[in-house]
């Protein structure tokens, strides 16, 4: 008996060594809290990318999001590489959207973009991202490329935003 608890504890941890030990963030785990608060993911975004050139260079996503709410509501993105890997804390990131107001969220440098940006994380990027927040309804997103070559930075292309993990034929 003895014998058998021990194997099965040594093949647990040999399997927990094998797997890398760690746990990490995926589009479709459990929301992380954001500052200390329940999240709700509310939206997925595929084709996520960032080239990682210094401003005004390069091509960035960014999402623009609106609290249609009579009330303050935390919102953060997470962005995962095209391993599933999350690259940014979305707590961190995370900002309160005010009653009808809008928050932008970029990739990395606005890129002249009107404030306020909260910047996600600096790096290159080919992945997906998820929308997060405190509330379960009330707030609506797009995201768009924006190509920083041009002066001014012109959007390029617009994403799609789905819900949850859930998409619709289009």
């Amino acid at each position: 008996m003895t014998t058998r608890i021990v194997s099965a504890a040594l093949g647990t941890v040999i399997g927990i060594r094998l797997l890398g030990g760690t746990a990490t963030a995926q589009i479709n785990s459990a929301p992380p809290t954001l500052m200390g608060q329940q999240s709700f993911h509310l939206y997925s975004v595929p084709g996520v990318a960032d080239s990682g050139g210094s401003a005004p260079n390069g091509v960035r996503t960014f999402f623009s999001c609106t609290n249609t709410t009579s009330a303050d509501v935390l919102v953060g993105v997470e962005v995962f590489d095209s391993g599933g890997v999350a690259l940014d804390d979305a707590s961190a990131t995370s900002v309160n959207i005010p009653a009808g107001g809008t928050r932008t969220f970029s990739t990395g440098s606005e890129l002249g973009w009107p404030p306020p940006v909260t910047i996600l994380f600096t790096g290159n990027v080919n992945g997906s991202a998820r929308v997060l927040a405190a509330a379960k309804k009330g707030i609506i997103c797009s995201a768009f490329m924006v190509n920083g070559d041009n002066n001014p930075p012109t959007p390029t292309a617009k994403l799609s935003v789905v819900k949850t993990t859930k998409q619709k034929g289009e």
